[in-house]
């Protein structure tokens, strides 16, 4: 994992193998763009207990504590919906909520 971006209420980074980029991980607070969480409400499925939504056919995400936002984006075919929420579950949920 290396961090290509980090800010307030932002930090994204993106996971190697070998050399190959084949995803970026990322993580908003959505209290600046409150729209975001909208597509949570409806949410029929959870990851690890928090509500889920896909974004496109390479992304997967997850809303935390009702504010912040937990995407992963495929960077390459092989790193499959499967594997995003395989990782979604690896990031420190229960630090975020607080």
């Amino acid at each position: 994992v290396v961090f290509t971006q980090e800010k307030d209420g932002f930090a994204q980074a993106e996971l190697h193998k070998g050399s190959a980029k084949v995803a970026a991980l990322s993580i908003s607070d959505t209290n600046a763009n409150p729209s975001a969480r909208e597509k949570y409400r409806s949410a029929t499925r959870k990851i690890a207990g928090h509500p889920f939504a896909a974004n496109g056919s390479q992304g997967s995400a997850i809303l935390v504590a009702d504010r912040y936002q937990v995407q992963i984006r495929s960077l390459q075919p092989a790193f499959t919906a499967a594997d995003r929420e395989s990782w979604l579950e690896k990031f420190n949920l229960d630090t975020l909520k607080k």
